[in-house]
């Protein structure tokens, strides 16, 4: 599929690009489609890349992510089989801005906090 561009933070040479998700490096309304997976928990800024995300994308574009999600089962099976953190209480709709965090480390409560944020502010507005 040589219109799929494969991309990472961390340059390797069977991808075609090396980028920080916060500023890709497209034109405004470039792309019919953004796919990620397991991506969103490892930004320091996903609002940052949400807003970025948004110009770069074509009108109907989507983000495709595929993501941890905190059921109270998976929670179980996260902490035990696995390094990453879930940390609930941080507002990342706040100001925010942690370029110095290394892209390894992560929240993988960020999906959850950004996509619950949001339905609970579109609840108020109906």
């Amino acid at each position: 599929m040589p219109e799929v561009i494969s991309a990472d933070i961390d340059k390797c040479d069977w991808l075609d690009m090396c980028f920080d998700a916060h500023s890709m490096p497209f034109e405004n309304e470039s792309l019919a489609n953004i796919v990620m997976i397991d991506v969103l928990h490892h930004l320091y800024n996903p609002v940052k890349f949400l807003n970025e995300a948004d110009r770069v994308l074509k009108k109907g574009g989507r983000v495709v992510m595929l993501e941890p999600f905190p059921s109270p089962f998976s929670l179980q099976i996260y902490k035990r089989f696995h390094p990453e953190p879930f940390i609930f209480d941080v507002d990342y709709f706040a100001k925010n801005d942690l370029q110095d965090k290394d892209p390894w480390d992560s929240n993988q409560a960020i999906p959850y906090l950004i996509f619950l944020n949001i339905w609970i502010n579109l609840e108020k507005f109906r």
